[in-house]
């Protein structure tokens, strides 16, 4: 099913329809009949026809007038081959409808977001492209990590949103190396969450929390990411860099 947030307006999203297609087991099909008036003239039926939907009835477990597949397509022949026969006029209203309920039931289509509001619209389409930023740091661009004290970090939102948001934080780690006489660091990502700081809605400021650091190597860099497309910024406050 198409998200949400990738319509281009929320008109378009509510006219979006998606297959809402069912077959029918043999007691429905016994009640579908009943109801139309027709469960006795398939029963006592001598055409070839009529026979052999009844006899279905009796031994499938399923009955398919999908226009998608061989046997629905089968299906709504045999039906529109009866209804072209010899009838009354009674019997043929009666398939008609009956034609209506099984054929329409079995290709129904429903609309996924008929009832979404602008508000559940708007919020899908920032979900779309969550903003990311890397952390700012002290002095270099990267946090030492050697003697495993705490860091916080603190996220400035300058970019109200009118529903709550999770900034999350992912680090890359790596250790210095001498290569070719070339000091070089090759950092590797880890997606492993180390802070989670909640934006509750309408929210402009800052807030902080603790970064966990452990189990990653000597230089550390942090990302921060939002839930949705929005302006912020993320900084390490008390930490060697």
């Amino acid at each position: 099913m198409t998200p949400l947030g990738t319509f281009p307006t929320l008109e378009a999203a509510k006219l979006y329809s998606v297959p809402a297609e069912k077959t029918y087991n043999s007691n429905e099909m016994a009640i579908i009949l009943a109801f139309n008036d027709l469960y006795l003239y398939f029963k006592n039926h001598a055409g070839g026809m009529q026979s052999a939907l009844y006899d279905r009835i009796k031994t499938s477990s399923a009955y398919d007038f999908r226009n998608t597949t061989e046997d629905g397509v089968i299906l709504q022949g045999m039906l529109n081959a009866i209804i072209q026969g010899e009838l009354d006029e009674t019997h043929k209203q009666n398939l008609l409808n009956l034609q209506v309920v099984l054929v329409g039931g079995s290709n129904a289509t429903r609309l996924p977001y008929e009832s979404v509001t602008q508000a559940d619209y708007d919020q899908a389409r920032l979900a779309q492209s969550p903003s990311e930023v890397e952390v700012n740091y002290p002095s270099q661009d990267y946090i030492l990590n050697k003697y495993r004290e705490k860091i916080s970090v603190i996220v400035n939102i300058t970019e109200a949103l009118p529903f709550a948001d999770s900034i999350t934080f992912i680090a890359s780690s790596g250790n210095t190396e001498v290569i070719n006489e070339v000091v070089t660091t090759n950092y590797a990502l880890d997606n492993r969450q180390r802070a989670v700081i909640n934006v509750p809605a309408n929210f402009v400021g800052a807030l902080s929390t603790e970064f966990n650091y452990s189990g990653l190597l000597t230089k550390v860099k942090a990302f921060a990411s939002s839930k949705y497309t929005r302006d912020f910024t993320a900084s390490i406050t008390n930490s060697v860099g």
